[in-house]
C-alpha cells in the first residue's frame, strides 16, 4: 500500500473539574479508484470522560460515513501501581444481531513507576545529591551554593562573603592591590608589604611611613625611622644603632633589646623579648595604638573573653549555648550541628533573645589566615540562623582566630575542640 493511508485528528478538552470531552476522527486518504490505498469508512467519535486519580469512565459515541452509529463504554481502575482497563467500542449488539460484526473488545493492565520528587532541604530547586550547599539556598551556576556579595565566588570558598573581591584574595577586597586584604590591611588605601600589615615603607628602613619621622631617609627603629647623628660623643662602632656608651658589645653588632649584644640560640630562652619590647617600646608602638584608638583600623569584633561578651550584651541574661565544630580548614556546618541549631532556635522561639556567635580555629596556619577562617565560620552560622527566620538584628558576631583555644593545640586528639563556633543565647530585658 501507499502511505499515508489516513488522516487523523484528536482533540481533548477539560470542561469542568475531572470532566473531559474528546473528539477524534480518521479519514481515509485515497482516490476512489486507487487500489493501493486502504479503503475504509471515515469514523467520527465524540467521547465524554470522567477522569480521577483512581479511575476513569468513558462513553464513546461513534458515527461512520455509512450512517452506522455505535455506543461504547470503557473504564480504568488503579490498584496500587497497576492500572486495569477494559472496554468496547460498540454496545449496539445488545439491540440487534448484525451489529456484533463491527464490535471490538479490549482489556489489559499496565504497571506505573511514579516519579519521586528528590529532597531539596534548602528549597533552591537543586536536589540535595547535586547541591554542594544542602542547607543554604544558592545558585544553579554555583551548584546550589549562595554568593552573598555577588563576586562569583561561592560563600563556602569566600573569606569575605559580604564584600566582593577577586579570587586571588579568596573573595576579599584589596583596595590598594598590595596583596594584603582590607580586613588585615592597616593602610588599606596605600600599597605596602604584608610584613608591615599592608602599610608602605618608602625608605625601606623597616619602619612604616605612618610611624617613620623621617619617611624619605633610611633610619633605625630605635630612633623612629631617622638616622642617628653620629658624633664624637655618641659613636656606634658596630653600626647596630646602640651607641658605644650603652652597648655592652660595642664591637659586635647586636640587638637593641639585648643592650647591643647578639640574641642567638645560646641566650634566646633567657631573654623575655615581649617584656623588653614593652618596656623599651623602641618603635613607640603603644603611642601609635593610642592614636588609632577606636578608628576603623581597630577590629572591634575582637574581644578578650566571655566576661567581655556578657558586658557587651548589656542588660541581658545568659540562657544557654551550644558549640558547632568544624573539620580542619573548613567552614561547612555538618548535618549533626544543623539539628543543634534548630533545637536552640526552637527552645527560644517565644522569647526576646539575642544570639552571640563566636568563631575560633586551631593553631595550624598563620594568625591572619586563622582570623579570617574564624570570621568565616561565624558568618556561616549567622547565615544559618537567618535562613531559619532569625532577624539579623538579633545576632552579634565575634571571632578570635586561634587566640582562644578550648583545649591544647599540642594534643592532636584535643585540637579538634578548638575548631568551633560558640552560639550563646541571651534574654533581653
Amino acid at each position: 500500500m501507499n502511505l499515508p493511508t489516513s488522516f487523523n485528528v484528536q482533540i481533548d478538552y477539560l470542561v469542568l473539574k475531572d470532566f473531559y470531552v474528546n473528539y477524534s476522527t480518521a479519514i481515509s486518504v485515497k482516490l476512489p479508484k486507487d487500489p493501493n490505498k486502504v479503503h475504509q469508512k471515515a469514523i467520527h467519535t465524540f467521547t465524554p470522560r470522567i477522569e480521577k486519580d483512581k479511575f476513569s469512565l468513558m462513553l464513546p459515541l461513534s458515527l461512520q460515513n455509512n450512517a452506522q452509529f455505535n455506543i461504547g463504554i470503557a473504564g480504568r481502575y488503579l490498584m496500587k501501581n497497576v492500572n486495569l482497563f477494559m472496554g468496547t467500542n460498540n454496545l449496539t449488539m445488545l439491540f440487534g444481531k448484525r451489529t456484533i460484526y463491527t464490535a471490538n473488545f479490549f482489556a489489559g493492565a499496565n504497571y506505573n513507576i511514579f516519579y519521586t520528587v528528590p529532597s531539596d532541604i534548602d528549597g533552591d530547586k537543586i536536589s540535595d545529591p547535586f547541591d554542594d550547599c544542602v542547607y543554604d539556598p544558592g545558585l544553579v551556576a554555583l551548584n546550589g551554593c549562595p554568593d552573598t556579595d555577588g563576586d562569583g565566588i561561592p560563600d563556602k570558598d569566600d573569606y569575605c562573603i559580604y564584600d566582593p573581591g577577586p579570587k586571588n584574595t579568596f573573595g576579599c577586597p584589596d583596595t590598594d592591590g598590595d596583596g594584603v586584604i582590607d580586613l588585615n590591611d592597616q593602610c588599606p588605601e596605600n600599597a605596602g608589604l604584608a610584613i608591615h600589615y599592608g602599610c608602605p615603607d618608602s625608605d625601606h628602613d623597616g619602619v612604616i611611613d605612618v610611624a617613620d619621622q623621617c619617611p624619605d631617609v633610611p633610619g633605625v627603629e630605635l630612633n623612629n625611622g631617622c638616622p642617628f647623628e653620629i658624633t664624637n660623643c655618641c659613636l656606634d662602632d658596630d653600626g647596630d644603632a646602640v651607641p658605644n656608651s650603652s652597648d655592652k658589645c660595642p664591637t659586635i653588632p647586636g640587638s637593641v633589646y639585648n643592650s647591643g649584644c647578639p640574641i642567638d640560640k645560646n641566650n634566646i630562652n633567657t631573654i623575655n623579648l615581649n617584656e623588653v619590647k614593652d618596656t623599651m617600646d623602641a618603635n613607640h608602638t603603644n603611642e601609635h595604638v593610642a592614636l588609632i584608638g577606636d578608628s576603623p583600623l581597630r577590629d572591634t569584633s575582637m574581644i578578650t573573653g566571655v566576661e567581655k561578651v556578657n558586658n557587651d550584651m548589656g542588660n541581658s541574661n545568659y540562657i544557654e549555648s551550644t558549640n558547632v565544630y568544624f573539620k580542619s580548614d573548613d567552614a561547612t556546618i555538618k548535618d549533626e550541628y544543623q539539628s543543634k541549631i534548630n533545637n536552640i532556635i526552637e527552645n527560644n522561639k517565644d522569647s526576646k533573645v539575642s544570639y552571640v556567635i563566636i568563631g575560633h580555629t586551631d593553631n595550624r596556619g598563620s594568625d591572619n589566615y586563622n582570623l579570617i577562617l574564624s570570621k568565616k565560620r561565624a558568618e556561616v552560622v549567622r547565615r544559618s540562623l537567618i535562613n531559619r527566620g532569625i532577624d539579623p538584628d538579633q545576632i552579634v558576631i565575634y571571632y578570635y582566630g586561634e587566640w582562644k583555644p578550648a583545649k591544647s593545640n599540642e594534643n592532636t586528639a584535643e585540637r579538634k575542640f578548638n575548631r568551633r563556633v560558640e552560639v550563646r543565647v541571651y534574654e533581653n530585658e
